[in-house]
């Protein structure tokens, strides 16, 4: 039987499992999955973890949201870490969900509207 545990210090991690059922989106270089110990994060993960210039691309992401969240601005989502998962190395952010979606206002929805055509 293969060991998907991953050594870490003086115990074995078991890989999260990321399954459809978590999907929440597919883009062209990385799937989005609900965490599913934690409802309030998500978690990419390449589609190819051998790219380099993917991979180079959501370490630059991460770079920046780094930055940004040293200046406090609360608008932008927050990167937590990297996770073990059984489809490789997974990037976890806070999910962000649109308000609509349990009876909200949409104010998620239409700031984002507001922002989008500010740069068109």
């Amino acid at each position: 039987m293969k060991n998907d545990s991953k050594f870490l210090g003086d115990c074995y991690v078991k890989p999260i499992e990321l399954n459809e059922n978590l999907l929440i989106g597919r883009g062209n270089n990385k799937d989005c999955y609900l965490h599913p110990e934690n409802k309030d994060w998500c978690i990419k993960v390449l589609l190819n973890q051998n790219n380099k210039s993917t991979r180079k691309h959501i370490l630059q992401e991460i770079k920046y949201l780094k930055k940004i969240k040293r200046l406090s601005l609360n608008a932008v989502v927050k990167y937590i870490g990297t996770e073990n998962t059984n489809l490789g190395c997974g990037y976890v952010f806070e999910c962000v969900r649109d308000t609509y979606v349990g009876g909200g206002d949409g104010f998620t929805r239409k700031y984002i509207k507001k922002l989008i055509s500010l740069f068109k």
